[in-house]
């Protein structure tokens, strides 16, 4: 896990600096541990390029500003797929699973998992149990994604030779995944997300990391 700069992103990423200025503007940006901004002097993570192409693959089904505050809500499990991903040299495919429902209230709702395969039974019926009507599975194929960043990477001689993240049982991931609340209703509250995503963010600038050249 190391330091980049926003060269770098944009590399990773295919995604040009205009196109992610304009999605911060409309509040579409999606950066690691729910940061919605680019700072000037920013440090940038593997895993926020991670988060732009996540993202990406999630706005055809939800449009870019619900794929962004996916992103940014369930930022401690897409991170557990990146991890998990990372673990092996040829893993299986790890998916970054999202179920949308209606509450009784008419409003939308998201409930995001690891997904490894199938997604388990048991997923589908918790969503079913907030929701009596139908539930949509979209699944993000976060392995994929791993293997079109290093394929940038050396395209553009970026060196990517090292994990996205420490194996998930690691104790520095788990300090990089720590959320201040297990529920499900807090888990879909951005600015809870946001107040956790900076803690961890600022975790990673302070223990781990080198800066990319």
């Amino acid at each position: 896990m190391r330091r980049i700069t926003m060269h770098h992103v944009i590399k990773l990423t295919d995604l040009s600096y205009l196109r992610l200025k304009k999605m911060e503007e409309r509040g579409q940006l999606a950066l690691a541990w729910s940061r919605p901004h680019l700072f000037a002097k920013m440090a940038f993570w593997e895993v926020d390029a991670m988060a732009l192409l996540i993202a990406e693959a999630l706005r055809p089904r939800f449009g870019r500003k619900i794929a962004g505050q996916i992103v940014r809500c369930w930022w401690h499990i897409w991170l557990q797929c990146v991890a998990k991903s990372e673990e092996e040299r040829e893993p299986p495919p790890v998916y970054f699973a999202v179920l949308q429902f209606e509450l009784p209230n008419g409003k939308t709702a998201h409930l995001c998992a690891v997904a490894e395969g199938n997604v388990d039974a048991a997923l589908l019926e918790r969503a079913r149990s907030y929701s009596d009507g139908e539930v949509m599975l979209t699944t993000v194929d976060v392995t994929r994604l791993i293997g079109f960043m290093r394929k940038q990477a050396a395209k553009h001689n970026i060196d990517l030779s090292g994990a996205f993240l420490p194996a998930l049982d690691h104790h520095e991931t788990q300090e990089l995944i720590k959320r201040s609340s297990d529920k499900w209703d807090d888990a879909m509250n951005e600015a809870r997300a946001r107040r956790d995503g900076e803690r961890c963010r600022k975790f990673a600038e302070t223990h781990i990391g080198e800066r990319l050249q």
